[in-house]
C-alpha cells in the first residue's frame, strides 16, 4: 500500500538539550554497559559522525562544551566507572577514543572534547577538574578493587598536566601554544589545577603513582613554589604537604625541592656568616634584633 504524501511532508519534532540529557541519565541508570555509554557519548558529544545519517537531527548544531560537561556529569558514577569489561567489537568504531577502551578513559576523553570546544574567553575554558577528580577517587580508591591501567594513567595526567603532554597527543601543538598563557592565570593554576593535582596524587594507587610521580614535583611542587602569585604558593605548600604524606620516609624530596626553590645565598657575606656562628653560642640572648643590626 502507498502511504499518504502528507505523512511524508509531517514535519519533524527534534528534542532540546534537556530532554535528551534527561533520556540519557535514565538509559545510564538503567543500563550502564560500555554499549550505553558509547552511544549517549556518541550523540551528545560527537554526534558530527551521525551527519550522515538519513533524518537524524543533532540535539545542538553548534558545537560547544556544554554538552560534553553534561555528558561526563551523566557518566560520573561508581556503576559506570567500575566496570572492567571491554566494549563489544561490534558496537560504535568509529569513535576517536576507540574500540576496548575503559569507561573512564572514555569519560577523559569527553572531558577533553569540551576543552577543545571552549574558547580562551569562555567560562568553560580548560573546565571538568573536579570531575577528573571524581573520577580517580570512584576508579582508584572507592570501591574499586583493581588499580587503574596505565593507559588510564597517562591519560589522567594529561588531563591534569595538558602543558606536559607528549607530541603523541593530538592536542600538543594547541597546547604548546597556550602554555605561557596558562602559567599566568591564577585561577586555573590554584583552583583548578593543583587543587586537582593534590586530590589526585594523595587518591593515586600503584599505576597511576608511577605516572604522576615524575611530573608532581617538578611542575607541582618546583615550579608552583617559585610562581609569582601568592595563592599558587600557597597551594604549592599544600603539594609539597602531599608528597610528605605520600612518602613520609623521603625527606630527601623536601630537601632537594627546597635547596631548588630558595634563591642561593653568598658564602662571602660577612655578617651572614657571623650570624650562623653566633647561633651556637649557648650565651645567644633571645632578642636576635640585636645581632642583626651588628
Amino acid at each position: 500500500a502507498i502511504k499518504p504524501k502528507h505523512i511524508h511532508s509531517a514535519p519533524k519534532k527534534s528534542i532540546d538539550s534537556k530532554c535528551a540529557w534527561s533520556c540519557a541519565s535514565l538509559m545510564v541508570t538503567l543500563h550502564p554497559s560500555l554499549q550505553c555509554l558509547e552511544i549517549v557519548a556518541s550523540h551528545l558529544v560527537w554526534p558530527e559522525d551521525f551527519n550522515d545519517d538519513d533524518g537524524y537531527d543533532p540535539v545542538s548544531t553548534n558545537p560547544d562544551p556544554i554538552e560534553p560537561l553534561v555528558c561526563a556529569n551523566i557518566l560520573c558514577r561508581k556503576s559506570v566507572i567500575l566496570r572492567q569489561h571491554l566494549s563489544d567489537p561490534l558496537s560504535l568504531s568509529n569513535q576517536p577514543y576507540g574500540v576496548g577502551q575503559s569507561a573512564l578513559i572514555l569519560c577523559l576523553e569527553i572531558i577533553l572534547q569540551a576543552r577543545r570546544y571552549a574558547s580562551q574567553s569562555s567560562k568553560f575554558f580548560m573546565s571538568g577538574f573536579e570531575l577528573i577528580s571524581e573520577f580517580v577517587k570512584i576508579a582508584d580508591y572507592g570501591g574499586s578493587d583493581h588499580s587503574m591501567s596505565s593507559e588510564e594513567s597517562e591519560l589522567v595526567v594529561d588531563s591534569i598536566y595538558p602543558e606536559g603532554c607528549s607530541q603523541k597527543n593530538e592536542d600538543y601543538r594547541s597546547l604548546r601554544q597556550l602554555k605561557k598563557k596558562l602559567k599566568h592565570r591564577v585561577f586555573y593554576r590554584s583552583e583548578q589545577q593543583l587543587k586537582t593535582a593534590i586530590s589526585v596524587f594523595l587518591l593515586a594507587q600503584s599505576n597511576l603513582h608511577s605516572v604522576f610521580d615524575g611530573s608532581f614535583p617538578q611542575y607541582f611542587v618546583k615550579a608552583a613554589l617559585r610562581h609569582p602569585d601568592e595563592h599558587v604558593r600557597s597551594f604549592a605548600c599544600d603539594a609539597l604537604g602531599a608528597v610528605f604524606t605520600s612518602f613520609p620516609s623521603q625527606e630527601m624530596i623536601a630537601a632537594e625541592i627546597i635547596d631548588k626553590v630558595l634563591p642561593p645565598l653568598s658564602s662571602s657575606n660577612k655578617k651572614f656568616n657571623k650570624w650562623i656562628e653566633s647561633l651556637n653560642d649557648p650565651k645567644l640572648s633571645d632578642d636576635l634584633s640585636k645581632l642583626e643590626k651588628a
